[in-house]
């Protein structure tokens, strides 16, 4: 079994709101997105099976996987200690792939952040959200912007 590490600059944050509530967010810069690509692939084409995120600031951990169960019909997540456990369908790792594809090649994204959809029958509680934020967004287009932008196609 192949397991891959990496540090990122940013932030992650586990929150519980209360017994069934929670959230984690994995707040990555441009840096820290072209690193998470790279090891999404592993995973990707099976030349990974567990990806380990740090951050520099936090001491969450995050282990990604990929879903090796063909029943599964939803990503899920676990927690172990400080260490987070997403095992993700393969939809969902494209889904995150492709996100941070338009992150690396744009230097900013369409909105500033994903939702990764998770099972309710964590044991974490049955209302969470998964969040990959970004540093930088595209601003919103004014209607002049987009006219001129049409124009031109």
């Amino acid at each position: 079994m192949i397991k891959r590490f990496i540090e990122i600059e940013n932030t992650i944050k586990f929150k519980t709101y209360n017994q069934d509530e929670w959230e984690l967010l994995l707040k990555i810069n441009r840096n820290d997105a072209i690193k998470l690509l790279l090891e999404m692939h592993l995973l990707e084409y099976s030349l990974a099976q567990i990806v380990s995120v740090k951050s520099k600031t936090t001491s969450e951990i995050i282990a990604f996987s990929l879903s090796e169960n063909p029943n599964e019909k939803i990503s899920t997540i676990e927690k172990i200690n400080n260490k987070l456990k997403i095992s993700l369908l393969f939809i969902n790792l494209q889904y995150l792939i492709s996100f941070l594809l338009r992150y690396y090649r744009d230097s900013h994204t369409p909105t500033n952040h994903i939702h990764l959809d998770i099972s309710e029958k964590s044991p974490l509680g049955k209302s969470g959200d998964v969040i990959i934020e970004t540093e930088d967004e595209s601003n919103p287009l004014s209607g002049e912007e987009l006219e001129k932008l049409l124009k031109n196609v």
